[in-house]
């Protein structure tokens, strides 16, 4: 009984120190940890071990503190930091970025362009979400879907506009859902012409990435962007080698891939 008593206090002394320590020593040599540290890991033969996952899972958690450091083991695999903002690649290689890049998969698709040093940008999703679906009803002209630079303005337009009834290029875009990420929308005709002048890079990155969920734009395939030019028309974008910027009957069958910010 005394013995049983004995351990106990122990116990309780042993758990209290542990809990209530300053500073932390991993070790061992048994060496007392350094004042300035919270945690203090010593050793010539182990080393520590990030926690590792892959985008997706890194994309889902919850409010993450900045600072949070993760091992990224897909889609550009390497070190990725939360900078308050954003995940932030440590291993990028791109000079005086704080950010993203052109290229890299983010955000349930791959960025195609950035500004602010990666801060913000565009991304596009890893796949047509249609080949070959109508603008909308060409007898109704949309009022506020004219931006040639903000498609989410337009698709939210055309869709209180159009609503639900029927199935269109704008509201295939904000229906979609990738990578966590529903605020998917049809890109404006300038959003459409950069994500044009990316076309070779996503198109040769997903082509060859061995995956047959994700694809690049068709060769010679009108997309439509969000921007209504009449009552009757809107922009489109070919992605052949004569690129074409020009407008077309609503009721027109064209490609669509949805994009998104950040």
């Amino acid at each position: 009984m005394k013995f049983q008593l004995f351990f106990i206090a122990w116990l309780l002394i042993f758990l209290g120190n542990n809990t209530w320590a300053q500073s932390i020593a991993i070790n061992t040599n048994g060496a007392a940890p350094e004042n300035s540290a919270l945690l203090d890991v010593n050793s010539t033969t182990k080393v520590v071990l990030i926690p590792r996952m892959s985008m997706a899972q890194r994309d889902s958690i919850n409010s993450p503190a900045t600072g949070l450091l993760i091992y990224q083991t897909n889609n550009n695999s390497g070190y990725y930091f939360y900078n308050g903002s954003i995940w932030t690649s440590m291993t990028s290689g791109v000079s005086g970025s704080i950010g993203h890049y052109i290229g890299e998969y983010f955000g349930g698709g791959l960025v195609y362009y950035v500004y602010d040093n990666g801060s913000h940008g565009l991304i596009a999703s890893l796949d047509d979400l249609s080949q070959g679906i109508g603008w909308g009803n060409p007898a109704i002209n949309i009022s506020n879907s004219e931006s040639e630079y903000d498609g989410a303005v337009n698709s939210i337009s055309i869709l209180t506009q159009l609503g639900t009834g029927t199935t269109y290029a704008a509201r295939l875009c904000i229906n979609y859902n990738a990578g966590g990420y529903s605020d998917w929308y049809l890109p404006s005709i300038w959003e459409l012409n950069l994500l044009y002048n990316d076309a070779f890079m996503i198109s040769s990155k997903l082509n060859s990435d061995g995956n047959p969920a994700t694809n690049g734009f068709l060769l010679s395939s009108n997309y439509w962007s969000s921007t209504e030019r009449s009552t009757t028309e809107a922009w489109h974008v070919n992605f052949g080698f004569d690129y074409q910027f020009s407008n077309n009957d609503k009721n027109m069958l064209h490609r669509v891939r949805a994009i998104r910010r950040f």
